[in-house]
């Protein structure tokens, strides 16, 4: 907590891990689906989570990342699908009661959001590096010929 809501309150931070659940979870789970509206904002603090866009992997989650971030506190759908690599042990909280929360406490929402930042702009090193070495990114198919009417 001291890494991720620096600025909140032991208070505070109990408050907001009170409204979620530490669970234990299985390889394979699937924590969220791409284009599926995202249900819980998940914190993975031990294991892997592999990271699919249209099909394609494109980054690995390590401990310490926050999943759906981005779509759980919007209500909007998964920008990829995440499922576990190993069995892992996350902390997860409903997205709605997240919503709530940090309408309820919006010094809670400042903290969550500076923590994303962060973790996005981490997120997204790593992505770039898996697609690296994963042989990079594949261009697509050049277009057919044009059919001129």
């Amino acid at each position: 907590m001291d890494g991720h809501l620096p600025n909140l309150s032991m208070a505070q931070r109990r408050k907001l891990l009170n409204q979620g659940l530490w669970i234990s979870g299985e390889r394979d789970t699937q924590l969220t689906c791409e284009g599926v509206p995202v249900s819980h904002l998940y914190y993975l603090a031990d294991g892997q989570a592999l990271v699919s866009s249209g099909g394609h992997a494109v980054a690995v989650c390590e401990p310490g990342t926050f999943i759906g971030e981005m779509t759980a506190m919007h209500g909007d759908p998964a920008n990829g699908t995440v499922k576990l690599i190993h069995d892992s042990r996350y902390w997860a909280i409903e997205a709605q009661r997240l919503r709530d929360l940090v309408t309820k406490d919006p010094e809670i929402g400042t903290a969550l959001e500076s923590s994303f930042a962060r973790n996005m702009r981490d997120k997204l090193v790593r992505s770039n590096r898996f697609i690296l070495d994963s042989g990079g990114v594949r261009r697509p198919s050049p277009p057919g010929p044009r059919i001129r009417t």
